[in-house]
């Protein structure tokens, strides 16, 4: 997995890879969105015929996590997990001990 910093990253390398919205970070004081970058032999053949629900239940996660949506995302994550061939298990960890100190 590789982690890139804004839209326009996004739309150059869109077609070719499954890029998942992240947190969102400041770069030189500008807020901006981190994404990951899934390359394609990270997925394993019996995700691939459902891998669109993945991505949307990943990016409905984040959708909720700026609402502040506790309960929401807590209950995707555990659909989440182990997705994606685990590549985001640390982030879905680390969000989860977040939410779970708010």
């Amino acid at each position: 997995m590789y982690i890139i910093v804004g839209r326009d990253r996004v739309e150059k390398l869109k077609d070719n890879y499954t890029i998942l919205p992240l947190d969102r970070v400041l770069v030189d004081g500008v807020e901006d969105r981190a994404y990951c970058v899934i390359v394609n032999e990270q997925i394993s053949f019996i995700e691939i015929p459902i891998l669109s629900q993945w991505v949307d239940l990943h990016n409905k996660l984040i959708e909720e996590y700026d609402k502040d949506n506790t309960k929401f995302c807590l209950d995707a994550m555990e659909h989440l997990y182990d997705k994606f061939g685990g590549e985001l298990n640390t982030f879905y960890d680390e969000l989860q001990k977040r939410l779970k100190s708010e």
